[in-house]
């Protein structure tokens, strides 16, 4: 019982099919308003775009 529920706890991944957007938002100080870079990364199945 106790292999089964470790299994039912594990995430798979198809990592020919991950579609994700990843924003880095940097500030120059502790203020939202303050922002001085922000980078931005598309991954389109195993391919990373700009």
């Amino acid at each position: 019982m106790e292999a089964t529920q470790a299994r039912k706890n594990k995430v798979a991944v198809n990592r020919g099919n991950l579609n994700f957007t990843a924003i880095d938002f940097e500030t120059a100080n502790y203020e939202r308003t303050s922002a001085c870079q922000i980078g931005i990364v598309v991954v389109k199945g195993i391919i990373m775009k700009r």
